[in-house]
């Protein structure tokens, strides 16, 4: 869709202040292609030349790449402002509307086409057109009716054009996804817009490419992204190393750039694993395979994970990244409301945000060292235990996946009936609502499939990360990224926090702090004061509930499973996580659970 150019309310008010009668000059164009050739120019030059030679004042209106086919520019843009304006008073009902022929106007169906030009009229507005000079107003055609008549005529053609066109552009695409369908490239330029990130310049039998100078920073940018950077970050990043593409040059600013919005909106594109959407004729289409990728479905879904749940700013932007704030994963053990980031004489401390803002908790904090210092061997351990745990959630997601698909099929045989009894008897309204129910049906279970799909990719990519756990103690985990809140290197170590850690709960009473983790697979992990200036951890055991009617020996194995596991478990803690991977972390002061305040 194209953009529109919207005035100002300075503009606006210019135009409304003066009292000399005004002449509206109403421009539009739907293509790219008219926009860079001569449409503006044709559209306006006559229209200048008519307000000099009447004595009006000129005043320019135009939609940019809006179409008239389905009535959206008298709906949108500053045609339907004009309209709105003009029925509310604010433009004089007895300004001139300049148009170079009525197709610029609308190009819908006969009679919703004549039905704007009487409301326009009947408004009071004097209606010209350019091409033959003509001027239609309600006096003139309430007085020569055969003014109306080819006012029907015109409007009949420039539908019946636009129509044919429509038609055409159908057909070839159409006609290019039979092609795609056989595995043959094919480059679609007829419906809707490429991604910037893609040069389409070749034939439409070739497939698309890589944009030579678009490519790199979106790709940089997706692996920023997935690294755990904000966009306020990787935003920053692209303006500082490449040039934003044109769409991005914003008219109201000096200077264009990369944009936040824009990222935003980039990183949700299935276009990004190489997915083509588009409707035509109101029937959706998805093509894989269309574009180049440039990540894998499950970095994908990885992505809109991040994107929806990991905002670690909640209030003015900081250079300090904290590890837990902004992802409503730490949260106050007295009134269970969120708590924030923020900085205090250069220390990074967590506040409960109720208390913060007036509620009736207090606005108590902690310093966010003692909590990240005992989150790290914990985080540890929930990615080697994940590891664990994904297999049995990957079965279960492709059993229910097994299920849709059953369904999806037995739908499909459905709809392919209805079709059959179409053809035999004849459309009713029965067999149309019919195969309406079932195409919502269908269409409510491939989304359904197509969710299942991206979590179990995010389920992978945990898992091969899991099995990566030394590397990512390296490269994340080390003390001295730990002990600098300004690194950046916190951002990518937040996402896979929020990966493992399911919620921190921080409790201070009579001066003893206690925090209490809980991992997304379920186990806790409770670091608290005991006796000051000392600190205890308990970690989770593993306990089964016999069946009371278990014989001894089942009894016993029950006993001995979960003594060897909570063994192990012993093991993993002390001897791997903290005295192979955190054996150059400082001691966990005992101190820091008994703050003087």
């Amino acid at each position: 869709m194209g953009h529109v150019d919207l005035l100002t309310l300075d503009q606006w008010r210019g135009i409304l202040m003066s009292s000399k009668q005004k002449l509206y000059s109403y421009v539009r164009w739907s293509s790219e292609k008219q926009s860079t050739g001569t449409s503006f120019e044709r559209q306006t030059a006559r229209a200048k030349q008519y307000a000099y030679d009447n004595g009006l004042e000129y005043v320019e209106i135009k939609d940019a790449g809006v179409s008239a086919f389905k009535g959206k520019n008298s709906t949108q843009g500053q045609l339907g402002e004009f309209i709105a304006s003009v029925e509310k008073g604010l433009i004089p009902k007895d300004s001139w509307l300049y148009v170079e022929n009525f197709d610029r106007i609308t190009r819908e169906e006969v009679t919703d086409a004549n039905a704007l030009f009487l409301r326009l009229i009947n408004m009071g507005l004097t209606i010209v057109t350019g091409m033959d000079q003509r001027v239609f107003t309600r006096e003139s055609v309430n007085k020569n009716p055969t003014d109306l008549m080819l006012s029907i005529l015109m409007f009949m053609r420039a539908h019946e054009e636009s129509k044919t066109k429509s038609d055409r552009v159908n057909s070839h695409v159409l006609a290019l996804l039979a092609r795609e369908k056989q595995g043959l490239p094919v480059n679609i330029k007829a419906v809707g817009r490429h991604p910037f990130w893609i040069d389409d310049s070749g034939p439409d039998n070739e497939k698309v490419k890589e944009h030579p100078e678009y490519w790199q920073p979106v790709q940089d940018a997706v692996r920023l992204f997935l690294e755990g950077h904000g966009a306020f970050y990787v935003t920053n990043y692209l303006n500082e190393n490449y040039s934003p593409p044109p769409a991005f040059k914003n008219k109201t600013r000096k200077a264009g750039g990369w944009s936040q919005q824009a990222l935003n909106k980039m990183r949700s594109n299935q276009a990004l694993v190489g997915a083509r959407i588009f409707t035509l004729s109101g029937k959706p289409y998805h093509l894989e395979n269309y574009y180049p990728p440039l990540c894998t479905p499950g970095e994908f879904a990885q992505l809109q994970d991040i994107k929806a749940n990991n905002n670690r700013y909640s209030g003015k932007v900081s250079t300090a990244i904290s590890l837990l704030g902004g992802m409503q994963i730490i949260r106050c053990g007295h009134c269970n409301g969120t708590m924030t980031a923020f900085l205090q004489r250069g220390q990074l401390r967590y506040i409960c945000e109720y208390g913060r803002a007036g509620g009736s908790c207090n606005a108590w904090s902690v310093k966010a060292s003692i909590v990240e210092r005992c989150l790290m061997p914990v985080l540890i351990t929930g990615f080697l235990m994940g590891a664990y745990k994904t297999h049995s959630d990957l079965t279960s997601l492709d059993e229910e996946s097994d299920e849709l698909k059953e369904k999806l099929i037995k739908i499909q045989s459905q709809q392919d009936h209805v079709i059959d009894a179409i053809a035999e008897f004849g459309r009713t309204t029965k067999f149309d609502a019919k195969y309406k129910e079932l195409e919502k049906e269908e269409q409510v279970i491939s989304g359904k499939l197509q969710q299942l799909g991206q979590l179990k990719a995010l389920y992978a990519t945990t898992k091969d990360f899991s099995e990566n756990i030394a590397g990512f103690v390296a490269e994340q985990c080390h003390w001295l990224i730990i002990s600098d809140v300004h690194n950046s290197r916190r951002e990518q170590l937040r996402e896979n926090v929020r990966r493992v850690i399911k919620s921190v709960i921080v409790t201070k009473k009579n001066r003893c702090i206690r925090i209490e983790f809980q991992l997304i697979t379920g186990e806790p992990f409770v670091f608290t004061g005991s006796k000051s200036p000392d600190y205890e951890v308990f970690l989770p055991r593993r306990i089964h509930d016999i069946p009371p009617d278990a014989t001894e020996d089942e009894k016993s194995e029950w006993k001995r499973s979960d003594h060897e596991y909570n063994k192990h478990f012993l093991k993993l803690w002390y001897e791997v996580v903290n005295k192979d991977f955190l054996s150059h972390y400082p001691e966990i002061d005992g101190k820091d659970f008994w703050p003087k305040r």
